[in-house]
């Protein structure tokens, strides 16, 4: 895609978009969840945290998965092989070369394993934040379009402040593991699903 870019022919057909990522399609299933989640505890004690780790349920197994993969190659390259390594250099009659290759092959392997594990999660985390942002911006929209009163509210109102929390949602998604951000969006729609 970067080289089609480069030579001036990038067009909707060298995009490569899953249909999944359609706001429309991500919406009806995040709609069709929190629908199952009040039929079953009710309004007063559905919860949107439980509806958006349902959401995202797969796409955060394998984030998990790769932070854990990305840590375990953080660890095993300074921790292990460096340490290997200096002993070898400090000592090398007592090992081969061959040793010696292994031992920069296995910190190569680590560290770049580590880099492509940081990379796939932070992918991972970005295309769920796409996901989710899409599905919360159509079901809050359709909420308001809805909405045959809107109580002394302007509709510009309401949409601002639907695309400030939107923008809190993205951003809290993409960085959700390791931080408590995730919890503060999903705090943050149900606050606007309760409230709208």
């Amino acid at each position: 895609m970067m080289w089609a870019l480069f030579r001036n022919k990038l067009d909707m057909s060298s995009l490569n978009l899953s249909p999944l990522d359609a706001s429309d399609s991500s919406g009806e299933r995040l709609h069709g969840l929190w629908e199952e989640e009040v039929a079953k505890s009710g309004l007063e004690e559905a919860s949107v945290v439980r509806v958006i780790l349902r959401f995202q349920r797969t796409r955060l197994i394998l984030s998990i998965i790769a932070g854990i993969l990305a840590m375990l190659a953080a660890f095993f390259g300074p921790a292990i092989v460096v340490y290997e390594i200096l002993n070898y250099a400090e000592e090398p009659e007592k090992s081969t070369v061959a040793y010696g290759v292994g031992l920069s092959i296995a910190l190569f392997v680590s560290e770049f394993s580590k880099a492509f594990m940081i990379s796939l999660l932070m992918a991972l985390n970005l295309r769920t934040a796409v996901r989710l942002k899409g599905a919360y911006s159509s079901m809050a929209f359709q909420k308001v379009i809805s909405l045959r009163l809107h109580t002394g509210i302007s509709m510009g109102e309401v949409n601002t402040e639907l695309n400030t929390y939107n923008s809190y949602l993205i951003h809290g998604a993409c960085i959700s593991l390791g931080k408590h951000s995730h919890l503060f969006c999903t705090h943050v729609c149900h606050l606007l699903l309760k409230s709208i």
